[in-house]
């Protein structure tokens, strides 16, 4: 009798590890998932998403208030509109996008381009220069997250037709369902 609680306890720890350590990793940032997802939604959603009319942005910056935790967004704007892309910035392909990298210190850059797999440089471009009387208003996907890597908030900024119901998919094609956001305490 013994040997079978022995043997049932073995396998609910078993299952409890399993679990809880695919919870984890299932929470961790995985920046060519995020990327791959973006691309994945936006590409029937807006018929000019595509390598030949849009390019990304991926950028990573340090917490303000927590200087261990981190945040990374990706954007992304058409070559035929107003911004800005200075001519010192890394701009790489992926999947045949044009991707500007964007960082506020080399230490987070060398995080994001560690985690950024399957990128090879490309060619520089340049943008009709941004007029300051016409709002450019550029959504984003924002992940805060922290010193393990672990996504603790996610917000997305860009136009939704059911904010609610476009951020529960997103967030469950990242993997993140059960991460904070900016939209669902607005509908509790």
């Amino acid at each position: 009798m013994m040997a079978q609680v022995q043997k049932v306890n073995k396998i609910v720890f078993s299952t409890f590890i399993c679990f809880s350590s695919v919870s984890c990793t299932a929470q961790k940032i995985n920046i060519n998932h995020i990327v791959d997802t973006y691309i994945a939604y936006y590409t029937p959603r807006n018929k000019i998403f595509n390598p030949s009319q849009t390019f990304l942005q991926i950028g990573i910056n340090q917490e303000e208030e927590n200087p261990k935790e981190k945040n990374i967004f990706i954007n992304n704007n058409c070559f035929d509109c107003m911004g800005k892309v200075d001519s010192k910035d890394l701009i790489l392909d992926y999947k045949g996008y044009k991707v500007v990298i964007l960082y506020d210190n080399n230490d987070n850059k060398k995080l994001l381009l560690a985690n950024l797999k399957n990128t090879k440089p490309t060619n520089k471009f340049s943008l009709d220069n941004i007029n300051d009387n016409i709002i450019n208003d550029v959504g984003i996907w924002t992940f805060s997250f922290d010193e393990n890597l672990k996504v603790k908030y996610f917000c997305n900024t860009n136009r939704m037709e059911n904010m609610k119901e476009d951020t529960k998919e997103i967030k469950q094609k990242l993997g993140i369902d059960n991460t904070e956001d900016c939209i669902s305490a607005f509908y509790k």
